[in-house]
């Protein structure tokens, strides 16, 4: 029974069940008098999922003036079964120079199924003669004819590292890796049968970086440059019309440096400096179009494939920058101690600067957040060092700037008008915190 005034309720329901097993073999230098360590490995994993809901609404929240309140009932599911063997060398070729060499071989079979009908609103009655009504434009209404899918799928990955420890203080690494995940089903879409099943995502990643200390041990600099590149990025969109979750494959590039500085200039006082730049764009993308698009037609449009099917209201976001991608973040703290009696008193503080990025994979401009800064703090009391089991006593403040920092965004027409929801990270964050160990 829907409470005074109620336009909307949505019932969900889930469930799932998994089995996961995995062996390894690993050896400590077992080989060709030491010179060769190896881990060889075994997985097997199988796992059941089952979804359903419940989408009641009043008809004319929606839109419609007359017409009966109706429900749309989705079921869905997918069953999995996983088998890989995995193995991986190290062969320390002298003191200094090491080669890595791993490989896994997954096999995958996937099944799975969708299917939508109408029902009366508020109850669990399933009345598919109301999917009728879905032809006068009841937009709650879509009625999705039983969709079925399998997928069996083999995948060799590899990684390859160097490592060299120039001395004590220097080492320097190169790296090259594959990775990839099966391909699977858009259970929660729009039942287009063409665009059911979503292919495999595989990425390649390469690194080269450094490890060094400086001024006897007191300055440490870690560095890493990057190079991914994703195929078939499996990106979940929102569609606000049809008010649903789409999966829509998508070509990323990401590719950056990031560092960690950490620096003892005197005792008792730790200085820190980390962060990332990553330039992370879509080589391909059609997404879902914002409701802004919707109403103004700006940059939204329609595809019809060369092989057939069809794309409706999606836009080209080649070229942009990829949504939950800030192109500058980076962290500059300080710790300091001293001595309280037989206790110990630590300072600490810290800025953390995240640059603009969108929270919304559809790049809807309400959804755009500005670059911020944030400013953590706190004051901690310890005692009973000496004894092994100390107890800790701290004021905590997390955000003490107050900012407002969108965290993830969607618009939808669930209401009689367009809305966006948005959740935030957390705001000014105070508290008084204890341990204490034995």
């Amino acid at each position: 029974t829907p409470s005074p005034g109620e336009r909307i309720s949505i019932q969900n329901a889930e469930d799932y069940d998994q089995f996961y097993q995995e062996i390894r073999i690993t050896s400590n230098r077992g080989l060709f008098d030491g010179a060769v360590d190896y881990i060889l490995g075994g997985m097997y994993f199988s796992g059941e999922m089952d979804i359903f809901q419940a989408f009641h609404s009043v008809a004319g929240a929606i839109g419609r003036p007359t017409g009966p309140a109706l429900s749309r009932n989705e079921f869905a599911g997918s069953e999995t079964e996983s088998i890989a063997g995995f193995a991986q060398a190290d062969w320390h070729v002298n003191d200094q120079f090491t080669i890595t060499l791993g490989g896994r071989v997954t096999d995958e079979d996937r099944e799975g199924f969708k299917f939508q009908t109408a029902g009366e609103v508020y109850t669990s009655i399933l009345n598919p003669a109301l999917c009728a009504l879905a032809a006068t434009g009841v937009p709650l209404a879509q009625c999705i004819p039983l969709l079925t899918g399998s997928l069996s799928e083999t995948n060799v990955s590899y990684n390859v590292s160097l490592s060299y420890m120039m001395n004590d203080d220097n080492m320097f690494y190169f790296t090259n890796g594959t990775g990839f995940k099966s391909g699977g089903f858009d259970l929660r879409g729009a039942g287009d049968p063409g665009k059911f099943i979503f292919p495999k995502e595989s990425t390649e990643h390469f690194e080269i970086g450094g490890k060094h200390t400086f001024m006897d041990g007191s300055l440490r600099f870690n560095w890493a440059a990057f190079f991914t590149d994703v195929q078939d990025l499996q990106t979940s969109a929102n569609d606000p019309l049809i008010i649903s979750q789409i999966v829509a494959p998508a070509d990323i590039t990401s590719q950056g440096f990031e560092w960690d500085i950490q620096w003892l200039p005197v005792d008792n006082l730790l200085l820190t400096f980390a962060g990332t730049y990553a330039d992370a764009e879509y080589d391909r993308f059609l997404g879902a179009c914002y409701l802004g698009q919707f109403e103004t037609g700006t940059g939204c449009f329609n595809v019809i494939f060369p092989g057939g099917g069809a794309a409706q209201g999606v836009q080209d976001q080649a070229g942009q920058q990829a949504a939950f991608a800030p192109e500058w973040s980076f962290v500059v703290g300080g710790e300091y101690s001293w001595p309280v009696g037989n206790m110990e008193l630590t300072a600490s503080a810290k800025w953390l600067y995240l640059d603009s990025f969108f929270t919304a994979v559809e790049h809807d401009p309400l959804s755009f957040q500005e670059s911020s800064n944030r400013i953590d703090a706190s004051l901690v009391l310890s005692g009973n060092l000496a004894r092994g089991n100390p107890w800790t006593l701290g004021l905590i403040g997390k955000n003490l700037t107050d900012e407002i920092i969108l965290n993830f965004s969607n618009s939808s027409t669930l209401s009689s008008q367009a809305t966006m929801n948005t959740s935030i990270q957390q705001t000014r964050f105070l508290a008084l915190r204890g341990t204490i160990g034995w």
